[in-house]
């Protein structure tokens, strides 16, 4: 597994990537900024970190249209997605559900964009 990262330097407004053997904390002051590669390919071969946004499938539903950001959590990286949902029936009260799906069940994963770099997609997929 490869270790590498990123960072976003918001002087410069560009991603920095980097290997960790190669980390230099003076150089990558990126507190909390920090974006780990998840060892998952989107279309096209491009490397999925965590804080991408994507959209995708489900592995053996290509009609489910996922979309969410990569996030790590309870120890996988996952597509974190928001879904309005209705409890017990009651169809007049929609409610907020976080969902984390691991990455290894999705399909036809497409990279839209980044939290940093396209705030507006990161803001329509959370809304």
């Amino acid at each position: 597994m490869e270790f590498l990262f990123r960072d976003f330097d918001f002087e410069t407004q560009k991603m920095r990537y980097f290997d960790i053997d190669k980390y230099d904390r003076n150089e990558h002051d990126c507190y909390g900024n920090m974006m780990m590669f998840t060892s998952f390919h989107a279309a096209g071969s491009k490397k999925i970190y965590v804080g991408d946004i994507l959209s995708a499938n489900l592995k053996g539903d290509i009609h489910c249209g996922l979309g969410g950001i990569v996030e790590f959590f309870e120890g996988c990286f996952c597509l974190k997605i928001k879904s309005l949902v209705s409890f017990k029936k009651d169809t007049a009260n929609l409610y907020d559900v976080e969902q984390y799906v691991p990455l290894s069940e999705l399909q036809d994963i497409d990279i839209e964009g980044n939290i940093h770099e396209n705030p507006e997609v990161f803001q329509s997929v959370i809304a």
